[in-house]
């Protein structure tokens, strides 16, 4: 939040699922422990999502053109056109896997299901280095807000995402940044 830091501790886990896999952050912070957890098909596609902290929870089901989201007991049907971005884990790997050629752009759809809405955001990509590193920078922005940004650097060597910025307008555009530890 503007000013301040918070600490915060996040792990990430991979597991096999009968569906593909299951690609889960646990967050440790002031408000205590969030879960969110997002299965993957074996194309990359997002099968469903559950996030937890304290009492709320939303679950959420992904088919062709729609999400069918439960948040807190309240059911609603999100639909989206065209390739779909899943905000969740996992979306670092996706990321880091795509093919983008700076100076090329790619529209995306992105459900974010704690506001009930998908938006389309751009992507682009251009080459640059990080604390020396060759790196891919990859900018996710969302068409209608500017400020709803988020930047991962791919490491060129490895093909792994070794930091991320994200701009969260909600919290005053307030940057949630995370850096892999190595």
């Amino acid at each position: 939040v503007q000013g301040r830091e918070i600490p915060l501790k996040m792990t990430k886990s991979f597991a096999k699922s009968d569906k593909g896999f299951v690609v889960t952050d646990s967050l440790d912070g002031p408000l205590g422990k969030i879960l969110d957890s997002v299965t993957y098909d074996d194309k990359m596609q997002p099968v469903s999502r559950k996030m937890t902290q304290g009492p709320s929870a939303i679950d959420a089901t992904y088919s062709a053109g729609k999400i069918q989201v439960t948040l807190n007991g309240t059911e609603n049907e999100l639909t989206y056109d065209g390739a779909l971005l899943c905000d969740g884990p996992g979306r670092e790997l996706i990321i880091a896997g795509m093919e983008l050629q700076p100076g090329k752009e790619l529209a995306v759809s992105v459900p974010s299901l704690a506001a009930n809405k998908v938006t389309v955001a751009k992507i682009s990509s251009e080459e640059s280095t990080l604390e020396g590193v060759a790196c891919t920078k990859v900018v996710v922005a969302d068409v209608d807000n500017a400020a709803a940004t988020s930047t991962f650097w791919v490491e060129k060597a490895s093909k792994k995402v070794v930091r991320s910025e994200s701009v969260i307008p909600e919290l005053q555009n307030a940057v949630m940044t995370k850096t892999l530890k190595k």
